[in-house]
């Protein structure tokens, strides 16, 4: 008996010394969580931080496909680049060659054409074209007006618009009209398969079968069909149907375009 006052005299001094030094007095049993609680609150925790993992591995496999989709987006941005350049390559390599090409057979039915004799019809008394040379007979690989070629098959001659257009010789007119993007196009047959031609007239002043003679008058000169805008002749020449350089040929008849 006399140890039970004892320890509760000793356990009160303990709590006034506590409270005065401003030191709470230990909870009782019945302040402290139950173990249900406590078990309730370990699943809630658990539970917490299943769902933070499983966010964060949906997270990292987001961002592994974002990363994968812009590496595949890069690898075909790279493949259709390559691919680009391959076919501006191949274009550009078939381009030069048929320019190549229709070079060497213009040379050649030149040089058919100059091996020939001077007479006929389509020799004697031609006639210069007057103006300054605009654009010669040769490749072009940026076309100057939609709707051409790119390679120029003739010779232009720039004047001025409601110039005369002459012929270059003798000859009947085998068509008058407009044909493409020739505009109004005259062509002229001097015999012997060497015609000549005249295009971008303003306007006509003979007709199909008509006869003519060199430097007659047979258009006036204008800017109609594929043309830049500028009054021009375009001037051409053919041997055997291909067309070839008018520059050459008409020098080999004493004659200087422009």
């Amino acid at each position: 008996m006399t140890r039970r006052r004892t320890r509760a005299r000793v356990a009160l001094v303990v709590v006034t010394v506590l409270s005065l030094l401003g030191i709470a007095a230990p909870a009782g049993a019945a302040e402290y969580p139950s173990w249900s609680n406590v078990k309730t609150a370990r699943s809630s925790e658990a539970g917490k931080q299943a769902q933070i993992t499983e966010l964060t591995e949906l997270i990292t496999g987001l961002n592994a496909e974002v990363d994968a989709a812009r590496a595949e987006a890069s690898r075909r941005a790279a493949t259709y680049e390559a691919a680009q350049n391959a076919f501006d390559d191949a274009t550009l390599r078939a381009t030069d060659l048929r320019y190549r090409a229709d070079a060497a057979a213009a040379a050649a039915s030149a040089a058919a054409a100059l091996s020939r004799p001077a007479g006929g019809s389509s020799r004697p008394n031609a006639q210069g074209l007057s103006g300054w040379i605009s654009s010669a007979y040769w490749a072009r690989p940026y076309k100057p007006v939609a709707g051409v070629g790119a390679f120029h098959y003739g010779t232009d001659i720039a004047v001025g618009c409601g110039q005369n257009v002459s012929a270059a010789s003798a000859g009947t007119v085998s068509y008058a009209g407009w044909l493409g993007s020739y505009g109004n196009w005259v062509l002229i047959d001097h015999g012997d398969d060497t015609p000549t031609g005249y295009a971008h007239n303003g306007s006509l002043l003979v007709s199909a079968g008509q006869q003519v003679s060199t430097g007659a008058t047979i258009a006036l000169v204008g800017t109609t069909g594929a043309s830049d805008g500028c009054c021009h002749l375009h001037f051409e020449t053919r041997v055997d149907g291909a067309r070839i350089n008018p520059q050459p040929f008409m020098s080999a008849r004493g004659v200087t375009l422009g």
